[in-house]
């Protein structure tokens, strides 16, 4: 049992508000832009975008340019959406957002 990690426990069965609430906004499937504002993002930010087996970074982008790409990226919406605020992998990402089994998207903040 040494590699309990309880953050990852309590999220993955609901047992946190943000949690419960999480799984309610995934089953909902907004929008990228509900997404941004449930996560507060409001300044400029970076994206990582993994697909492929490669990564692409964009930096420097404000909330409209972020939201642009990834709408482009999921075809306007013809590939499904699920959306994290959890950072469990601990890298500092405010948003994480997958797309399909495709594609996953890390949004940073800028400090």
């Amino acid at each position: 049992m040494n590699n309990f990690d309880l953050k990852k426990y309590l999220i993955e069965n609901k047992r946190t508000v943000n949690s419960r609430s999480l799984k309610e906004y995934i089953e909902d499937q907004g929008s990228v832009a509900d997404a941004f504002k449930k996560a507060g993002i409001t300044g400029k930010v970076d994206l990582a975008v993994y697909q492929g087996g490669g990564t692409e970074h964009k930096k420097g982008l404000s909330p409209m340019q972020a939201i642009d790409h990834i709408e482009d990226l999921s075809r306007n919406g013809e590939l499904s959406r699920s959306y994290s605020y959890d950072d469990i992998e601990d890298e500092g990402a405010s948003l994480n957002i997958q797309l399909d089994d495709a594609i996953a998207i890390d949004v940073f903040t800028e400090e």
